[in-house]
């Protein structure tokens, strides 16, 4: 018989779309369900994508608009990816639905929840949590595509801040590269950027001149990981794709949630840069230094590879069926 998954989730501007990508991931790995999907109305953008899937969807007002929906979708597993839950929400949706699977959640909720699935974060100690990159659920062409063969010159640099880049880091790097392109003009620069940000609004054009090349809302981000030396991106699931693939990588918090989450450090092939005040000199120096000190990068490679990424997303597909 198969299974009813109702998957809460959102995405806008301030949140991003991690949530939402991630939860498409779960989807397609869940052949033999029923899927509904639940967003609330301010989700603009996760609604867009949403509906360019193939999933069924549905909008709401408030959560007052969620005892209707568990009635008539009738959901044998509610997945509720919305950052941190409460404790009285959880125990509202657990009096209907059978089985309650958290994510990203440090919230209140956790205490009621069936499970909780953390992969953003390490060393939760509820015995109902389960924590850590290992959890990490990564999209089908990460888990079809092969790593990078390390080079020791650099001849691309990615950057990728995420579906909507709230912090506006595209624009920063942006100078950065204008400033230090003169001394690189056999690196090409490639921004990819995301479903909800403007690129041409902030001036985040191709400059060929320049070495910079802009790309938006593309449909495979592993393309273009797998042709780069080192990237420089944001602390939200991103970083899981990267150690996948084996890019050495430049890391700057959007906000201080992100960071919280601990993955993104040197053990693990990360150069961590802390929060979104970081300065444009910090980023600069720390990428000129990065081009030029090849056993760095290679050590960076390396320690990505020890993790083997690619078991996460079937080890939560298990925990959320109760497999």
């Amino acid at each position: 018989m198969e299974k009813r998954i109702l998957f809460r989730v959102d995405g806008y501007r301030e949140l991003g779309l991690g949530h939402i990508y991630n939860c498409l991931t779960l989807a397609e790995h869940m052949k033999n369900c029923q899927v509904l999907f639940v967003l609330h109305k301010r989700s603009d953008l996760g609604v867009k994508k949403i509906a360019d899937s193939k999933y069924k969807y549905h909008v709401i007002e408030t959560d007052k608009d969620i005892p209707a929906i568990i009635t008539e979708f009738n959901p044998d597993i509610w997945v509720n990816d919305c950052l941190d839950s409460d404790e009285s929400f959880i125990r509202m949706v657990k009096n209907s639905v059978p089985r309650v699977v958290t994510i990203e959640d440090r919230g209140t909720g956790i205490k009621v929840a069936d499970i909780v699935i953390n992969a953003l974060y390490e060393d939760m100690e509820e015995k109902n949590v389960y924590s850590g990159w290992q959890y990490a659920c990564l999209r089908k062409e990460f888990l079809d595509s092969e790593p990078i063969v390390f080079r020791e010159k650099v001849s691309n640099v990615v950057i990728l801040f995420g579906g909507t880049d709230p912090s506006n880091y595209n624009k920063m790097l942006y100078k950065v590269i204008m400033e230090i392109g003169s001394r690189y003009h056999d690196i090409r620069f490639n921004f990819i950027t995301g479903f909800g940000y403007d690129a041409e609004k902030n001036g985040i054009i191709t400059s060929e001149e320049d070495n910079i090349y802009v790309y938006s809302n593309v449909k495979r981000v592993s393309k273009y990981m797998k042709e780069a030396d080192i990237a420089i991106t944001s602390q939200g699931r991103t970083i899981f794709e990267l150690a996948a693939m084996g890019v050495p990588s430049i890391v700057l918090s959007q906000n201080e949630r992100e960071q919280t989450h601990t993955f993104a450090q040197m053990e693990h092939g990360f150069l961590n840069l802390g929060l979104r005040d970081v300065s444009a000199d910090l980023v600069k120096n720390t990428l000129d230094w990065l081009i030029n000190t090849p056993p760095i990068r290679r050590n960076m490679h390396d320690l990505m590879l020890r993790l083997p990424m690619k078991s996460g997303v079937e080890r939560v597909k298990k925990l959320i069926l109760n497999l």
